[in-house]
């Protein structure tokens, strides 16, 4: 199966992952995004919803709801849109650690609305947002 691009959320910033090491499990994605967003630490939990085709936001919590939402987004040939909840962490602290830390690393890049046109196999199904605690 062809992974399809994936799109991240945290607070207001949006960035696309350039590669597929991320889609082996739930748990390595988890430690990308961790990786990706310093200002998640260890101790933070984090919880993944995907969003469908539907525009419902879907938790991706396991190996097989990973492996669900890589198969819909192929399916339909729209990007994973990812979007990342810290439970008890407030919408502007979130937002700090959305920003905190970011590299320039190739393999992500800031992405907005108008990157993600109708017509290109990368588009989200959606992007939802979704305010700290």
């Amino acid at each position: 199966m062809t992974c399809p691009d994936c799109l991240v959320k945290l607070g207001t910033l949006q960035r696309r992952m350039a590669e597929d090491s991320w889609s082996a499990s739930s748990a390595i994605l988890q430690q990308r995004i961790r990786q990706i967003f310093p200002g998640i630490t260890d101790s933070m939990q984090i919880d993944v919803k995907w969003i469908d085709e539907d525009g419902d936001a879907c938790c991706l919590s396991t190996d097989a709801d990973l492996k669900e939402a890589l198969t819909v987004c192929t399916r339909v040939q729209c990007a994973l849109s990812l979007v990342i909840h810290l439970p008890g962490v407030s919408a502007d602290q979130t937002q700090k650690i959305a920003t905190q830390g970011t590299s320039n690393d190739d393999s992500w890049v800031v992405v907005g609305p108008e990157d993600c046109s109708e017509s290109g196999g990368s588009r989200p199904a959606s992007l939802a947002v979704e305010g700290g605690g």
